[in-house]
């Protein structure tokens, strides 16, 4: 790597790092942000996440090829908080990701979740959805591993609270949440216009069963949607929304969520971990929303 480069990246990791209260200092980032799409081999990959300071990846996406990612992260001491997989609810004959089985085989033993998408649309789509989540939910028992449901914009379980929803039906004690901020925002945005939106009411329901947060730079359309951006850029107030999080008490992994953004991977990252540390800096400071 050029000198240069070298030169501004160690610059902005040397933003300030402090613990904020209960919120982790540890920031994971999805695969969708280190390569994944770019086809980039694992090792660099996982090489890039050392460079530019993260803890590991915060999802791994698909059942296959688990071993070569886990090798590729154990070598360079970095951990991976889950594996992305779906389940379906419109009466396909496979109605979980067929790889799910031989996956949690390949992370028995490590604590690392199986995170799992409910998707599309039916008669009896919620008794589905209960039974899948099930299905997952027992089978990841029995290698003492948790479910975590991810909800996503234009799915099944779209939500935090349908996932809560889904959670309390299915009964499983192996079963929680994530929140995934970019589609909590632009679900609300699309749908009710951003009115009578109360994240802290939302991250305090969702407490007892949150297992993973993602975050990321959000832009508001005015036509009601958002776009994705780096953690560094975007008009919504993250660091609010790390207060408020830290406020709850919540102490599970956060990771960097880089779907569809633009610009060099290394430069993404670094500058996202950048704004990271200095909004972890502002918390601790007791000024948490931006200047």
């Amino acid at each position: 790597m050029p000198s240069s480069r070298v030169s501004w990246i160690a610059v902005l990791l040397a933003a300030v790092c402090v613990r904020a209260g209960e919120l982790p200092e540890r920031f994971y980032a999805f695969d969708n942000g280190t390569g994944r799409d770019q086809k980039l081999p694992f090792a660099e990959q996982a090489d890039l996440l050392a460079r530019t300071g993260y803890a590991g990846l915060g999802i791994f996406t698909g059942s296959a090829r688990i071993p070569e990612m886990l090798a590729a992260l154990d070598a360079r001491k970095l951990q991976l908080v889950s594996i992305y997989v779906h389940s379906y609810v419109d009466g396909r004959a496979e109605a979980i990701d067929p790889g799910i089985p031989q996956a949690i085989r390949d992370l028995s033993g490590r604590e690392i979740m199986i995170l799992l998408t409910v998707q599309g649309r039916g008669p009896e789509a919620e008794e589905r959805a209960v039974a899948n989540v099930r299905h997952v939910a027992d089978l990841a028992a029995e290698r003492k591993l948790r479910v975590c449901i991810y909800p996503h914009i234009n799915f099944y379980v779209e939500t935090t609270a349908d996932a809560l929803r889904v959670v309390e039906k299915a009964g499983r004690p192996n079963v929680g949440v994530a929140l995934n901020l970019y589609h909590t925002v632009a679900f609300h945005l699309a749908r009710c216009g951003g009115e009578d939106f109360d994240m802290a009411r939302l991250i305090q329901a969702a407490l007892p069963r949150l297992w993973l947060v993602s975050i990321n730079g959000i832009v508001r359309q005015p036509n009601g949607g958002a776009v994705l951006e780096r953690l560094d850029r975007g008009d919504y107030d993250v660091g609010r929304f790390l207060a408020l999080l830290n406020k709850a008490g919540y102490t599970g992994p956060v990771a960097l969520q880089s779907y569809g953004v633009k610009g060099g991977l290394e430069e993404n990252l670094a500058r996202s971990m950048a704004a990271w540390r200095q909004m972890l800096g502002r918390i601790a400071g007791g000024s948490p929303s931006r200047p």
